[in-house]
C-alpha cells in the first residue's frame, strides 16, 4: 500500500508541474508519466486516463473542503463557523500548489463551478435546519 501511495504522490506532483506548465488540455500521458517518473502500468493501476486522474484529484480536494464545512461544530450546526473557515485555509495552504494550478489552468471553469456547488450546498443545509417561526393566521381558517 505504501508504494501505491508514493506512486500517486508522483502523479499529483507531476500532474501540478505539467498543470502548471502545459495546462490540461496539452498535458499528454506520456509527459505525465515521464515526469512522475513512473511506467504506464503503473499509471493504469491508479487511474483510467488523464481525465480520471483530473477528475479524482480535483474531487479528493472538494470532498475534504466539503467535509471541513459539515463536521461537527459542537452543539450548533454552522457549516460557517470560524473554525471550519480556519481549518478551510489551513487546507488549501497546505495544498496550494495543486490549487494554484488549478486556478491558474484550463480547468478553473470546472474548479469554480464545483466550489459553487459546495457553497451552495452548505447554505441551503445551513438555511434547511432553521426553525421556522409559526405565525398564526387566525383569518386562514
Amino acid at each position: 500500500m505504501i508504494r501505491k501511495t508514493a506512486s500517486k504522490e508522483k502523479i499529483k506532483q507531476a500532474f501540478i508541474v505539467l498543470l502548471e506548465t502545459e495546462g490540461f488540455q496539452k498535458m499528454t500521458f506520456s509527459s505525465l508519466v515521464k515526469q512522475a517518473g513512473i511506467n504506464r502500468g503503473t499509471f493504469y493501476l491508479n487511474y483510467l486516463d488523464k481525465d480520471d486522474l483530473a477528475q479524482q484529484l480535483v474531487n479528493d480536494f472538494f470532498t475534504d473542503i466539503a467535509a471541513i464545512l459539515k463536521q461537527d461544530n459542537g452543539d450548533r450546526n454552522d457549516w460557517f463557523s470560524p473554525a471550519a473557515i480556519s481549518q478551510i485555509i489551513e487546507y488549501v495552504q497546505n495544498n496550494f500548489a495543486f490549487a494554484h494550478a488549478l486556478l491558474n489552468s484550463d480547468l478553473k471553469g470546472q474548479v469554480k463551478e464545483l466550489l459553487s456547488q459546495i457553497l451552495a450546498q452548505a447554505f441551503l443545509h445551513q438555511h434547511a435546519n432553521l426553525q421556522q417561526p409559526k405565525i398564526k393566521q387566525p383569518y386562514a381558517s
